[in-house]
């Protein structure tokens, strides 16, 4: 499409639940959302936004981040108190830190985190009861497949693909 601009201009705008501007031409830093507080969906991939996930800690709503292919930066640890989180996409970006920072996140379905620094092992993962796709190709985490998909299985949770 040929929008373009600043996500500056969205700071105003304190009712706005969901951004969704992903393959645009739009730029900015992601801590003008910050003060968003009704946001439920953050969906910026694909283009020119920058800056650190940890702006987007205070947004206790937000459900789904969709910051794939973006200059965002941060540790995932600044995530673990977004309980609503369902949905998280953060590769081909800049951040880095522990897996086990997602343990807590129970209503979790999918996490992307492909082609980025994050290190750790999957069995953080293994008891999250709804998790249905995990992507984490070309990053630091390891872990026993089988292992994983049999302690789900005796848990009586849902099966789970993962991209290792």
């Amino acid at each position: 499409t040929g929008v373009t601009g600043d996500i500056i201009h969205l700071k105003s705008l304190q009712n706005l639940t969901a951004i969704d501007l992903s393959g645009t031409g739009v730029t900015g830093n992601i801590v003008h959302l910050k003060s968003l507080q009704k946001l439920t969906v953050i969906s910026l991939s694909e283009t020119g936004v920058t800056g650190n996930i940890v702006h987007l800690e205070s947004l206790k709503n937000l459900t789904e981040i969709w910051l794939r292919y973006t200059g965002v930066t941060g540790n995932i640890a600044h995530l673990e108190s977004l309980l609503n989180l369902t949905w998280i996409d953060l590769s081909y970006t800049g951040v880095s830190g522990n897996i086990e920072h997602l343990e807590s996140l129970l209503n979790l379905t999918r996490i992307n985190l492909q082609n980025t620094g994050v290190t750790g092992n999957i069995k953080h993962l293994e008891s999250l009861p709804i998790l249905k796709i995990i992507a984490l190709r070309d990053t630091g985490v390891s872990g026993d497949e089988e292992a994983f998909h049999e302690y789900r299985e005796s848990a009586g949770l849902e099966d789970c693909y993962i991209y290792l």
